[in-house]
């Protein structure tokens, strides 16, 4: 079945230009048209309340954020015609040079990212450019799916592991790698509670975690897209490690101050964020529970 969908995706990168963009469209507005009432219901709700917009306001949102899906997913599949020769054609890297400054330290880099613009493509670009790689992914429940998404991955130079093999993170860390984390969903009863668009939200605090143990810095990545269409990945500045004498602390403070910066993109370009996950679905049992502190955000950079 994989060779299958290879020879298949040979065919549709293979098509006019025009014709594979109108593709890509008639794909996102059928995953609009399959996608399940409640899901539905569910983003739009999340859309009014985290933004606080009127309902048809948030429709719309929806609408465009899982509609850019099949756009998505046909980039997806130039992904095996991507080179270091090509690869600036269909994708701009701003801010290389402080992933770069951040790996000089021979300490590893952690990456905190979120499922904003094509994070697939984002991740494909970094490793054709260049950068030592690891993508710490969920398992997929459809095992096809998971076999798929990893092909893609791994065919850009991408070093795939899953996040339940945390050993194995670390060593990767140790070796100088780029290791990519998603800051962005619910971590159920294993997060922290900080604040994102003004809820309370159990976070993954794995970035901040590894940064403590490791003393690795942190390199905050997001990717988007011009009026034009074209992505673009904006590297951060890098958040150096914050270790003090209390840990738990330092943990919340980081962990929040990169759900932060996630949150400013969101408020900047809604549409380009995943609203279809259910990111409040976990809530704090009692007010202990949720980390009030708020750190500033760093240097945002942005492209010129």
């Amino acid at each position: 079945m994989v060779r299958i969908i290879t020879v298949i995706a040979f065919i549709v990168i293979s098509l006019p230009r025009q014709l594979f963009i109108g593709v890509g469209l008639l794909l996102g507005k059928l995953f609009w048209t399959i996608l399940p009432k409640y899901r539905k219901k569910m983003s739009v709700k999340n859309i009014m309340d985290a933004l606080a917009l009127n309902e048809k306001e948030a429709l719309e949102i929806a609408y465009l954020s899982t509609k850019r899906f099949g756009k998505m997913f046909m980039e997806m599949l130039l992904i095996p015609k991507l080179n270091k020769e090509n690869i600036s054609s269909y994708v701009t890297i701003c801010g290389k040079e402080n992933l770069i400054e951040a790996l000089s330290h021979e300490r590893g880099v952690i990456l905190a990212t979120a499922h904003f613009g094509n994070w697939e493509i984002a991740g494909a670009a970094l490793a054709i450019s260049g950068i030592p790689l690891v993508a710490v992914v969920q398992k997929q429940t459809n095992s096809f799916g998971d076999q798929i998404l990893n092909k893609y991955r791994t065919c850009a130079g991408i070093h795939v592991t899953y996040k339940t093999n945390v050993r194995k993170v670390l060593r990767l860390l140790n070796q100088g790698k780029a290791v990519s984390i998603f800051m962005d969903q619910d971590a159920h009863r294993d997060g922290i509670f900080v604040d994102f668009l003004g809820r309370p939200s159990s976070t993954a605090k794995g970035a901040a975690v590894l940064s403590w143990m490791n003393n690795a810095p942190i390199v905050p990545i997001m990717i988007s897209e011009t009026e034009a269409g074209i992505p673009i990945i904006s590297l951060y500045k890098p958040i150096s490690p914050l270790k003090t004498a209390d840990r738990e602390k330092d943990i919340i403070q980081i962990t929040q101050q990169l759900t932060s910066i996630i949150e400013q993109q969101i408020r900047k370009c809604p549409s380009e964020w995943f609203w279809l996950h259910n990111r409040w679905k976990t809530q704090p049992i009692n007010k202990i529970d949720f980390a009030s502190e708020v750190a500033t955000s760093p240097e945002n950079f942005r492209c010129n």
